[in-house]
């Protein structure tokens, strides 16, 4: 999963289509040399062995047609041998080609080692067969020499056939036991195969989905909680996609909130510091200007009693000037009679 997210979505995307592809490309080609393969085998089962098999037959019927016709040769008339002798021919070059075609398609040296086997007993046969045939052509009684030299060569002969015919035959089921296998095999590979691309198809999907949607998940927590205000909780981030881009932005946006945050809160702080010397402040003027309030009021009062006093005293001051205006009268007039007395005293 890390490893995962050290790749961008592209490119991650681009290796989980590409191992699938890969997957998917590699179980067609192994499904087609399978096929290839099993059509080579049904091609073998069904045309080269069916072949070997029809034309065994063919020969091993005009081996046993040439053998009555040789018999009744051998044994009849000779006025007849001559035209039995051109049907054995005919029937011989037939038999040629028959088995020239089946050497074409003998592809093993077991084949061919036991094609060999059968073409020694077939020219002993013949030879014996055309030996016999001269003389009987000649007018001789060969009917024992037929039995007793001719047979055992065509028993050999036709075995070697019919033991090659069972040789082929066991080719044959042994081809198409292959095939089979082959087939079964094929099916097996491609079931396997679409069963792992499934299988890591499903893996695939799962990693890349949760790779994608765990780091959106996170992301959008993160940005939930952020508008919420809550910035205490660390953002993790990890691999170098799309999302761990997207979380490593939204970490730088967190942290840039909340160096903003700390100094509003500082500065908050600060204001609400001056705030509270400001009211002290203002509190100790509050204080101050109501003692200067009350020191004005009793300065007030004091000038009123100044006043009041002042006033009395011009009062007093002016009763004393009337008074000393009239100690200045009583002065005078005590001075005249003085002046008088003197005068009086002085008269005396």
């Amino acid at each position: 999963m890390n490893s995962l997210r050290k790749l961008k979505l592209g490119k991650r995307l681009a290796l989980s289509f590409g191992v699938l592809l890969v997957l998917m490309t590699a179980s067609a080609a192994v499904g087609v040399a399978r096929l290839g393969s099993l059509a080579d085998h049904l091609d073998a089962v069904a045309t080269r062995e069916q072949e070997k098999s029809q034309l065994t037959t063919e020969w091993l019927h005009s081996i046993v047609v040439n053998s009555v016709r040789t018999r009744a040769a051998l044994l009849g008339a000779p006025e007849i041998v001559p035209d039995i002798q051109r049907e054995i021919e005919v029937t011989s070059a037939g038999t040629l080609k028959t088995r020239d075609r089946l050497e074409q398609l003998f592809v093993s040296a077991e084949d061919k080692a036991f094609f060999a086997k059968i073409d020694a007993s077939r020219a002993a046969y013949r030879d014996t067969r055309g030996a016999l045939a001269k003389r009987r052509a000649a007018g001789d009684d060969v009917r024992a020499e037929a039995d007793s030299q001719l047979s055992p060569l065509l028993e050999t002969y036709v075995g070697n056939i019919r033991q090659f015919q069972e040789q082929q035959k066991a080719h044959y089921d042994a081809r198409l036991a292959q095939a089979k296998a082959e087939a079964a095999q094929g099916r097996t590979v491609l079931i396997a195969s679409g069963a792992t691309a499934l299988v890591l198809g499903i893996f695939l999907a799962f990693a890349l989905s949760r790779s994608i949607t765990l780091p959106l998940r996170q992301g959008l927590a993160s940005t939930r909680r952020i508008a919420e205000g809550d910035l205490s909780e660390s953002i993790v981030v990890t691999g170098r996609d799309e999302p761990a881009e997207l979380l490593t932005a939204l970490q730088a946006m967190q942290a840039s909130l909340g160096r903003v945050v700390s100094g509003v809160r500082s500065n908050a702080e600060g204001v609400a510091s001056a705030s509270a010397q400001i009211a002290q402040g203002n509190n100790d003027l509050s204080s101050r200007t109501e003692q200067q309030a009350s020191a004005l009021q009793q300065t007030a009062a004091s000038m009123e009693e100044l006043s009041s006093t002042v006033r009395q005293n011009a009062d007093n001051a002016q009763q004393a000037n009337q008074l000393a205006d009239s100690a200045s009268a009583v002065a005078v007039q005590g001075g005249e009679v003085v002046g008088q007395v003197v005068e009086t005293m002085k008269g005396i």
